[in-house]
């Protein structure tokens, strides 16, 4: 039995172009007057204005691939996916050899649940831009959705070749490992995200809950199995990202702590009462300071799940040393 921590993978929008590009035909000065004014207004989160700059751009430039572009960019960020997909649709009408477009026009159609025609989009990109590692990271977040697992990780492979820093390719491969039930290769992943977590938006705070969550699916599972190792491995793990929060900062520490009591609620909601009585018994392995303290009566406990008693000493006296 696998203890299955399901999370959503997500796609990744890629961010306005600040210039377009030299191509046929001289760009009216207007039209690139209120395309640049629309780029400024989009980095003060001011979108409705900055929808307003673009659409006085086209007004000056109907052919002009990068304001529909970055015009499809904005209304994403305002959740307005259908116009968005229409204007992708316009930039690349004009202009077919555009990846960034081939590539949000992909992002919109999976956030629209369109994942087949998601990835079809992602491969046009790729067709223009073989070394877009963004358009390999959400070529496996559409793959996974269409229920190719191997695929997908292969997919984040790709994407980790081209870009060894990519921190979100690291996590989404550890999520997809973790709900494939590797756990050992899905928590290596999620240490290779901590290396660039800095890169992160949020400053790794999504990282540590989704690290934390299958350290515990490793520990469960190994509970859930009578596998003392596995269970060793994720509770370690569990403590060690733990302390990594605890230097990281309290913010961390409380996403952490978050997790552990979120599972809980999870467990007990679903009436899982085997996993959560479990997972109360891992709680109070970890609670334990002085390895010599308490085993007796945490031996009796561990025997109604392992009823060999497996070797509950040892798990104790390796997770405290």
């Amino acid at each position: 039995m696998t203890m299955a921590l399901a999370r959503p993978l997500t796609y990744a929008v890629s961010a306005p172009i600040a210039s377009p590009r030299k191509g046929k035909g001289k760009i009216p000065a207007e039209a690139l007057r209120y395309f640049s004014e629309g780029v400024a207004l989009g980095q003060l989160g001011k979108h409705q204005e900055e929808l307003a700059a673009y659409d006085e751009a086209l007004r000056h430039r109907e052919d002009f691939p990068e304001a529909w572009y970055n015009r499809g960019v904005t209304l994403g960020q305002l959740a307005k996916h259908q116009e968005a997909l229409a204007a992708f649709d316009e930039a690349l009408r004009y202009r077919e050899d555009f990846p960034e477009a081939w590539y949000n026009r992909g992002v919109t159609l999976g956030q629209l649940g369109k994942h087949q025609e998601a990835l079809a989009a992602f491969d046009e990109a790729l067709g223009y831009r073989k070394d877009y590692p963004e358009a390999w990271y959400n070529r496996g977040v559409a793959l996974w959705e269409l229920g190719k697992h191997q695929e997908a990780l292969l997919a984040f492979d790709e994407a980790l070749g081209y870009r060894k820093d990519y921190p979100e390719a690291w996590c989404n491969k550890g999520v997809a490992l973790g709900l494939m039930g590797k756990h050992q290769e899905a928590l290596a992943a999620f240490g290779r995200a901590y290396e660039f977590r800095d890169r992160l938006a949020d400053g790794g705070a999504n990282l540590y809950r989704l690290w934390a969550l299958d350290s515990l699916a490793h520990a469960l599972d190994g509970l859930l199995n009578q596998n003392i190792r596995a269970f060793e491995e994720g509770g370690l793990k569990y403590i060690d990202i733990f302390e990594k929060s605890q230097r990281d900062g309290p913010d961390f520490v409380g996403v952490v702590e978050d997790t552990l009591a979120q599972l809980k609620a999870r467990l007990k909601k679903r009436k899982e009462q085997k996993a959560f009585e479990e997972l109360e018994v891992f709680i109070r392995l970890m609670k334990i300071k002085d390895p010599f303290e308490g085993w007796k009566a945490l031996g009796k406990e561990i025997s109604k799940v392992w009823p060999k008693g497996h070797s509950v000493r040892k798990a104790v006296r390796e997770m405290r040393r």
